[in-house]
């Protein structure tokens, strides 16, 4: 079985007021349920209850370009324990270089949204940072590393403290 995804309390840790040492110990993109994240007048923010919330790093064992594997299955990278999301509902492919991300409906039963655009299986799709992704009706935002740290940095250091 695999691990608990840490919570962005867990992530920053001992990086809480340093965005660069985050990125360079994060070198990745992450996972935060839409729960934890609301759409703000201009922009995307984290309410202090996003502290508590599991995220899910989108990395790889097999290294930063390698494919990143999404389902119900403990064989994949990111595993979403809902009965929503395939075994293999989808997968997240690096471009190397760039770093920008893409992400492949795997064939599943309920689908993979970017927003409201339901992605035709197999078909490799760009995607942003803070981009609402469902996978089979599990709603996640997907965000870079430094976006995941601008988002947590209004909740500022005390926050994390006190849960210590």
């Amino acid at each position: 079985m695999p691990a608990p995804s840490p919570t962005l309390r867990d992530l920053l840790g001992a990086h809480a007021t340093d965005a660069a040492a985050f990125c360079r110990a994060h070198p990745h993109a992450f996972l935060v349920p839409a729960a934890a994240a609301r759409r703000g007048r201009r922009a995307l923010a984290l309410g202090t209850g996003a502290l508590a919330h599991p995220i899910h790093a989108v990395e790889s064992a097999g290294g930063p370009w390698a494919a990143v594997t999404v389902g119900r299955s403990e064989e994949c990278d990111v595993v979403l324990d809902d009965p929503r999301v395939s075994r293999h509902h989808a997968t997240f492919e690096r471009r190397e270089g760039t770093g920008e991300y893409a992400l492949l409906d795997a064939g599943s039963r309920n689908g993979v949204r970017i927003g409201a655009a339901r992605l035709s299986a197999w078909s490799l799709v760009p995607v942003a940072s803070e981009a609402r992704i469902s996978f089979g009706g599990l709603e996640l935002i997907f965000l870079s590393a430094a976006d995941l740290f601008a988002l947590a940095a209004p909740l500022g250091p005390a926050p994390l403290a006190r849960a210590r």
